[in-house]
């Protein structure tokens, strides 16, 4: 249940509209503060040099062009979102519309907009006419004057952002990015340590239950920490073959527990609290989906209709650059254990050659008859390989040449094209075998 109220707040405030609503609701606030403070200093601000000091009627007018100009601009504001995201899903892939619909600025400035939107209707409906003498928020008008006066900022910002944000560069390194710090958090510096002894899961899941899911969809996150204590607590062992990212099926095994008799109807609900099943991927756990983001718009940009290797070639860029930082790095091991040292829970965790299989292989797929881009991968998987930290890392990046090199032989090259990618290819094998006599040692 802890998972599943963490995840429900991280969807809240990653949401499109928490914090325009926030906003509002903090004008709104604002404006019957202010409207107070106006009615409580009437005889102070009436003779305030600094203030308009407008009539009643002149306050309405002036309230209700800022009202109606206002609420223009945040049409306006909401239709080049719309315009972004569109352009966003059909020009760099669906999966980034996330990131955009998470775009911070968009969401404040829309807020903002909106924000002075109801502010200002809230100090016109405190405008007075009944009363003798007739009151007039003349600070409230005045604080209403300087916010249209920002907002005015707000907008040559957001449209300067939209222009920024919808570049194939920005949003790759955008995404990098996230990606970078992700496995930042995924995959550890310090080699984690292996217990004693280790249980065998395909034993594990054959001696055990199964704990069905109640849902059909994509793990979205695993709470790991609340599973090994009630593996703890009751003295057994869970075995989770998915991770975030996988789709299941409804009754499919979402877990096993082992020994079978100690799982009950009550131990079986809290296992299925702790894991959260959506009907989409999300980039929280999910390092693969980050890395199938940036694949996308390398793999758009390849594609027939906008033919761009030079916006595939920076995919491939930053991809090598994430892959560098992973390769220094250890991954999860697949089990936690318990204070005692004792394991308790057997998971499937991202591998380093998962991740290098997840940015390769579509991209070097099509990349068939681009030699530029088969000659930038070369290149990214040479840079992955002068950072590799472990021997076991090493056939991961060499499928990837290798597969590349045997498609190159089916291609019907210039002798110039051919040798300029076996001189990429005798640097990387160089490099890859420097790696190997280094790693030995």
């Amino acid at each position: 249940m802890r998972m599943k109220l963490f995840y429900l707040l991280f969807r809240l405030l990653s949401g499109f509209w928490f914090l325009p609503g926030i906003i509002i609701f903090s004008a709104v606030f604002g404006a019957f503060l202010v409207v107070q403070v106006d009615m409580f200093g009437q005889s102070f601000l009436s003779t305030a040099p600094w203030l308009l000091h407008l009539s009643p009627e002149g306050a309405r007018a002036l309230l209700s062009t800022i009202a109606g100009s206002t609420i223009t601009i945040a049409s306006l504001v909401f239709s080049l979102t719309l315009v972004t995201l569109t352009i966003a899903s059909s020009q760099l892939g669906p999966r980034l519309l996330m990131n955009f619909m998470q775009d911070k600025p968009t969401q404040t400035v829309l807020g903002a907009f909106l924000g002075a939107f109801c502010y200002t209707l809230v100090v016109l409906q405190a405008v007075d006419t009944s009363s003798d003498p007739h009151f007039v928020p003349q600070l409230s008008i005045a604080l209403a004057l300087v916010v249209t006066a920002a907002n005015f900022g707000f907008l040559i910002y957001f449209i300067h952002h939209v222009a920024d944000s919808i570049q194939a560069d920005s949003v790759i390194a955008q995404v990098a990015l996230g990606l970078t710090q992700a496995i930042e958090q995924e995959f550890s510096e310090i080699e984690p340590q292996e217990p004693a002894t280790l249980p065998d899961p395909e034993a594990l899941q054959k001696d055990g239950v199964p704990v069905r899911s109640p849902l059909m969809g994509y793990i979205q996150a695993i709470d790991y920490g609340a599973l090994v204590k009630l593996a703890a607590a009751g003295d057994l062992t869970i075995v989770v073959p998915m991770r975030a990212g996988h789709f299941i099926a409804a009754g499919e095994p979402l877990a096993y527990v082992a020994p079978e008799h100690r799982l009950d109807k009550n131990l079986e609900a809290r296992i299925t609290d702790q894991i959260v099943i959506g009907n989409k991927r999300t980039m929280a756990q999910d390092l693969e989906f980050s890395v199938h983001a940036l694949v996308d718009i390398g793999l758009r940009a390849l594609s027939p209709g906008i033919n761009d290797p030079h916006t595939a070639n920076s995919v491939v860029d930053y991809l090598g650059g994430v892959l560098t930082i992973a390769a220094g790095r250890y991954a999860s091991l697949p089990f936690y254990c318990d204070e005692e040292k004792r394991v308790r829970v057997v998971v499937n965790p991202t591998s380093f050659a998962g991740l290098v299989a997840s940015a390769f292989d579509e991209i070097r797929q099509a990349a068939a008859g681009q030699l530029s881009v088969q000659i930038q991968l070369v290149k990214t998987a040479t840079r992955i390989a002068r950072a590799l930290t472990r021997r076991a890392q090493c056939p991961a990046i060499a499928k990837q040449v290798t597969a590349l090199k045997q498609a190159a032989h089916s291609q019907a090259l210039q002798p110039c094209d051919a040798a300029d990618l076996d001189e990429v290819i005798a640097e990387f094998e160089i490099t890859l075998g420097r790696c190997l006599e280094k790693l030995d040692d």
